[in-house]
């Protein structure tokens, strides 16, 4: 879908401007997490360039965000939190969220007649890169200097939004991989909460001797799902060092670190502990409802899949719901680690007339207090990237609780140098898209070194024209 996204900005954008832009609304688990819902879905046309007139006396100026078509109750939750909070402590300007379905193919064609939202929301740090590249987006260096964001957020998440050294995007939350797993079902079956990959097997094994999933996810109608499995065991089976020396250009991703990982992955697939059967038939909505009947043991995935657990774990059941690691698996790997990413980024308009007034959305928006005020109703999706997390006793409860203590984890990790790097927030657009191959691996229509030398040729591309992101020292 990536490609296909690509085809058209070349048409709506000059190809010296964009070279492979970003995918459509990310339905599950690449940085837009949420599974747009059809009811609640609004469809837009590319808006005209914002008006550069002066406001009229009295008139507030008016700026807009558009955002990807989320349920219902969750578009109620920002408009309350965001427009609400934001328009009532100012009497200059008013802030409009608009809920699009289809937003990264809106916010494409729109930026390429340099028109769109005045704050624009992208699926992750590619398209930030893609866009400063073609001048679409501001240079928020001023505004970063000016509100202390690089003191305020974490290094490696900061430089996600950077192109040449400069800030054009900020990400609105931490995403990591591991595990989540139904309490009871492993209380019931004498199963302990696995320390290394091989217990886990174990479990999956025998799960399935009962007819049990040994472990749900699936990409059904969004193959770029596949980016959490290839980032999972890139990291955790070459090592997040292996993927350090690849994303510097210091080794070529097909070595035998990155063979192995991507042959494991074909390992768990075939042996049916990638969704069994349904890999394909299963979305994370879907997943986390099999898990709360008791149907797996574990599902296997990104940390916004939080956000669906309220719907399905609740009342009697809120408590089954749990988290840990993906378990150690060799002397390459650190335990616990964890697979560092974002669900989405932030930017301005180039074009827009009230960059200033963006920018200090931005800045309210990146803060502990928003946080958790969205935390508490919407785990999951807005773990702004802080160096550290404020949250006063006694505010998060149940699943939202459970999602705040794994991002605390997370800083301690990031701070301790353990973590790896997600393959759609650290990997430039047509890596990422070649390393999305790998369900070739698992149905054997494509070797382990065919997938990386595809993603060797692709990365020596986009390495070239400075498309990959800063990393910061490990």
């Amino acid at each position: 879908m990536k490609k296909c996204l690509s085809v058209l900005m070349s048409a709506v954008m000059a190809a010296s401007l964009l070279s492979g832009c970003g995918s459509a609304d990310q339905k599950q688990t690449s940085p837009a997490a949420a599974e747009p819902s059809a009811e609640s879905s609004t469809t837009a046309e590319a808006a005209p360039a914002p008006e550069k007139a002066e406001t009229a006396p009295g008139e507030k100026k008016q700026i807009s965000l558009w955002f990807w078509s989320a349920p219902a109750d969750q578009q109620v939750l920002l408009k309350q939190i965001i427009e609400d909070d934001i328009n009532a402590v100012q009497d200059d300007y008013v802030l409009n969220i608009e809920f699009h379905a289809g937003n990264d193919q809106n916010i494409a064609t729109a930026l390429a007649a340099n028109g769109g939202p005045d704050i624009v929301f992208t699926s992750g740090p590619s398209y930030v890169t893609n866009y400063a590249s073609a001048g679409k987006l501001e240079n928020l260096d001023r505004y970063a200097e000016k509100y202390g964001w690089n003191d305020r957020l974490l290094e490696p998440i900061y430089n996600l939004g950077t192109y040449e050294g400069s800030l054009y995007g900020l990400s609105n939350s931490l995403m990591v991989m591991g595990v989540f797993y139904n309490k009871k079902v492993l209380a019931d079956n004498g199963w302990e909460v696995p320390e290394t990959i091989e217990e886990m097997e174990t479990i999956m094994k025998a799960a399935q001797e009962k007819g049990l999933y040994g472990s749900v996810t699936g990409n059904k109608g969004w193959k770029p799902v596949n980016a959490n499995y290839s980032s999972l065991f890139l990291n955790h089976i070459a090592g997040p060092e292996k993927v350090y020396e690849c994303l510097k250009g210091e080794a070529k991703w097909n070595n035998p670190d990155m063979v192995e990982a991507l042959n494991k992955s074909a390992e768990w697939y075939q042996n049916g502990w990638l969704g069994g059967d349904n890999y394909t038939d299963l979305n994370f909505d879907e997943s986390v409802q099999l898990l709360s009947m008791g149907m797996a043991p574990f599902f296997v995935g990104p940390s916004n899949v939080f956000q669906w657990a309220p719907k399905y774990f609740r009342g009697l059941t809120e408590d089954d719901f749990g988290f840990f690691p993906f378990p150690a698996t060799n002397d390459k790997v650190k335990y616990p680690t964890y697979t560092l990413g974002v669900t989405s980024c932030l930017s301005i308009n180039a074009f827009s007339p009230y960059k200033d007034e963006c920018a200090e959305i931005l800045d309210k928006i990146m803060t502990n207090d928003f946080m958790v005020k969205l935390t508490k109703e919407w785990p999951g999706y807005w773990a702004i990237p802080l160096k550290q997390y404020d949250i006063p006793a006694d505010t998060m409860t149940g699943i939202s609780a459970v999602f705040c203590d794994v991002m605390i984890d997370t800083l301690k990790a990031i701070e301790e140098g353990n973590y790896g790097y997600y393959t759609t927030s650290f990997c430039p657009p047509a890596t990422d898209v070649a390393l999305q191959d790998i369900d070739g691996v698992w149905l054997k229509t494509m070797s382990a070194e065919e997938v990386l030398d595809r993603t060797d040729a692709e990365f020596e591309k986009e390495l070239a024209n400075g498309l990959v992101v800063p990393l910061p020292e490990r």
